[in-house]
């Protein structure tokens, strides 16, 4: 019989779980009465992992957080560049200067609520995903310390075995 592959990474769906977290952070969550609540829902999700898949759950959640960190920086940067050569759009005289100064300020505007939006967005994911690696990292530091020497005696053979 074949092992079903899961196809969330980790088993957990974090498309649905940052709407979700979005709905915490603006108490618009029926389920979920704040912050300790959404934790205690973090932390049954995770509930079955061994040391080890905490610890390399805790570094995806960091990788994440960096990603969307630097994808957003990119995006800023299309974004502006974009603003920039709609409204350094030569004047056109003939077309009068109602028309020439409507594009580029009305392009400009949605500009600016789409960068607005986008960026709400992303502090969301960003900040989910800080916030599962910091409750991780108190379910790994709440384990027995047999447990968490797992994860100290691998990261040192690791180390270890790069400087040969």
């Amino acid at each position: 019989m074949k092992k079903r592959i899961n196809k969330y990474q980790y088993g957990i769906d974090h498309i649905s779980e940052i709407k979700k977290y979005k709905k915490v952070c603006k108490n618009k969550d029926r389920n979920c009465q704040g912050y300790l609540q959404w934790r205690d829902h973090i932390l049954r999700l995770i509930e079955t992992f061994d040391i080890e898949k905490l610890e390399n759950y805790r570094r995806y959640c960091i990788f994440q957080e960096g990603i969307e960190r630097h994808g957003m920086n990119v995006f800023l940067s299309i974004i502006l560049s974009f603003v920039t050569v709609i409204i350094s759009n030569n004047p056109n005289t003939e077309r009068g200067w109602f028309l020439n100064w409507s594009i580029p300020v009305s392009s400009a505007l949605v500009s600016t609520i789409f960068i607005t939006v986008t960026y709400f967005d992303y502090n969301f994911s960003k900040s989910f995903y800080h916030d599962v690696a910091e409750i991780v990292k108190e379910k790994i530091e709440s384990l027995p310390e047999k447990e968490q020497l797992k994860i100290k005696i691998h990261l040192e053979n690791d180390l270890i075995t790069s400087n040969e």
